[in-house]
C-alpha cells in the first residue's frame, strides 16, 4: 500500500468559486466592462448604464467589438447620444420576417388592384382599338400593373443590396393593396368620386426598417434614400414614355380621371411645346403607372416618422436633435404650410387623405427615441456624405414635386 498513487497530492490548487451565481444582467455587465468604463446603472427592464467617457472613434470602435461578442449571446448593444452617453443592451430581434406566402399573396392582390385602377382611370378616354390590346383590362395589366411591380422589384433589390453591403438584412418592398378600387371598377361609384386612384395604399418594407438594427447613421440614411430614388426616377421615365405613346387626339366618352404633371414635367412640356398636359386627359395606362410610383415615393420622402424621409432625417441630424419638441413643432408648421399651399382645406383631394396620416404619425411618434434602431447614434455621418444625402433628397423632392391635384 506504500506504493499507492495519491492523485490528490499532484492536483492543482482548487479554483476559487464565487459564492453566488451571476444573474444574466450581472454577466452582461461583466462583459460590458471589458469594453467600456461603466457608470451609474439606469435601466430597469433592460440593462443600461451611463458611460464615464465621451463620444469619439474609440468608443465607436469598442461598440463594434462589443456587438461582435454579444451577437453570439443573442444580444446587441446600443449607444445613445445623450449627455452623458448611455449604453443599452437589447435582445437580438427574432421572428420579424414575414413568410413568403404572405408576401406573394400581397403582391398578387396588388397586381389585381393596380390593374383595376389603371382600367378605371383610362376607360373613359381609351381608344376603341386599345393601346396594345383590344381588352381594357389587358392594357391596364401590361401598361400599369406590370411596370409598377417591375419598378418595385428593382427598388427592392437595390435597397436590399445596399443594406447588405452595410451589414444589415432587410426585407422586400411589399405593396399594400387598396380593395376600395372595386367600388369604382364595378360601377357602384362614379369616377368623379375617385380620390385615391392608385390601387395601392403604401409601399412599406417588411419587416419595418425602423425595427432593424442599423450599425450607424450613414448606413440608415443611404438605404432610406435608395428605394424612393429608384421609384421617382423610374416613375418619371414611365410618365414621359407614356406621354410619348399618347395620341395627339382621342375621343373622350365620359369625365376622364387624369394625373396632372408636377413641376418638372410641366417645365419639360413648356420647353417642348408638346401640349402634354392637355393630352393627360386621354393618356395611356403607362402614364398611370408613372404617376402612381412617383407620387407614393415623393410622399415617402417627407420627414415623417416611419417614412424613409423620417429615417433620413434621423441619419443626418441624429436622434437627440430630431426627437426634440422644437423640431417636431417646426415639422408640424411645415406640413400645415404645405397643406395651405396645396389647398387641402378648401376642397377634398388626395392631399386630404395624406395630411391626417402625416400629422398623426408626427404627433404620436415624433418624440419616440426608440425608432429607428441605430446602434451607434453618436457616430456622425461624414461631412461629405451628409451634404450628398441632403442634395439628393432635395433634388428628388424637386423633380417629383406634385401638383395640387396629382
Amino acid at each position: 500500500m506504500e506504493d499507492e498513487v495519491r492523485f490528490e497530492d499532484d492536483a492543482p490548487d482548487p479554483l476559487r468559486v464565487h459564492p453566488k451565481a451571476w444573474s444574466q444582467r450581472e454577466f452582461l455587465e461583466h462583459v460590458a466592462r471589458r469594453h467600456f468604463a461603466l457608470g451609474t446603472q439606469v435601466g430597469d427592464r433592460l440593462p443600461a448604464w451611463e458611460l464615464d467617457e465621451e463620444a469619439d472613434e474609440a468608443v465607436s470602435s469598442s461598440l463594434v467589438h462589443f456587438n461582435e461578442e454579444l451577437n453570439e449571446l443573442g444580444w446587441m448593444a446600443r449607444l445613445r447620444g445623450d449627455r452623458p452617453l448611455v449604453l443599452q443592451l437589447l435582445p437580438l430581434p427574432r421572428g420579424q420576417f414575414l413568410g413568403r406566402a404572405w408576401i406573394v399573396g400581397l403582391w398578387i392582390v396588388s397586381t389585381c388592384t393596380l390593374t383595376l385602377a389603371g382600367h378605371v382611370g383610362t376607360k373613359a378616354s381609351r381608344p376603341a382599338e386599345g393601346v396594345v390590346s383590344s381588352s381594357g383590362l389587358v392594357d391596364a395589366f401590361l401598361l400599369t400593373a406590370l411596370p409598377v411591380l417591375a419598378l418595385l422589384l428593382l427598388a427592392s433589390v437595390v435597397q436590399a443590396g445596399l443594406a447588405r453591403s452595410r451589414g444589415v438584412r432587410v426585407g422586400p418592398l411589399v405593396p399594400v393593396p387598396d380593395p376600395s378600387i372595386l367600388l369604382w371598377a364595378s360601377g357602384a361609384l362614379p369616377a368623379a368620386w375617385l380620390v385615391w386612384p392608385f390601387g395601392i395604399f403604401v409601399i412599406p418594407t417588411l419587416p419595418r426598417m425602423d425595427a432593424r438594427p442599423w450599425p450607424d447613421r450613414a448606413s440608415l440614411g443611404w438605404t432610406a434614400l435608395s428605394a424612393p430614388a429608384v421609384l421617382i426616377l423610374g416613375g418619371l421615365l414611365l410618365w414621359m414614355v407614356g406621354w410619348a405613346m399618347t395620341p395627339l387626339a382621342s375621343t373622350v366618352t365620359a369625365l376622364p380621371v387624369s394625373h396632372d404633371p408636377g413641376w418638372f414635367l410641366g417645365m419639360m412640356d413648356g420647353l417642348l411645346r408638346s401640349d402634354l398636359a392637355l393630352r393627360a386627359a386621354w393618356a395611356t395606362p403607362l402614364v398611370w403607372a408613372g404617376a402612381t410610383v412617383t407620387f407614393l415615393a415623393w410622399v415617402s420622402l417627407l420627414h415623417v416618422p416611419t417614412f424613409p424621409g423620417g429615417r433620413l432625417h434621423v441619419a443626418r441630424l441624429g436622434m437627440s436633435e430630431v426627437r426634440t419638441t422644437q423640431t417636431q413643432m417646426l415639422l408640424l408648421f411645415a406640413f400645415a404650410l404645405g397643406a395651405v399651399l396645396f389647398s387641402v382645406f378648401t376642397r377634398f383631394t388626395v392631399w386630404s387623405l395624406v395630411l391626417p396620416v402625416v400629422l398623426t404619425l408626427t404627433l404620436l411618434m415624433g418624440s419616440d427615441r426608440r425608432w429607428p434602431l441605430v446602434l451607434d447614434d453618436t457616430k456622425p455621418v461624414p461631412e461629405q456624405q451628409h451634404f450628398a444625402m441632403g442634395l439628393v433628397w432635395v433634388l428628388l423632392l424637386l423633380l417629383a414635386l406634385p401638383s395640387e391635384t396629382p
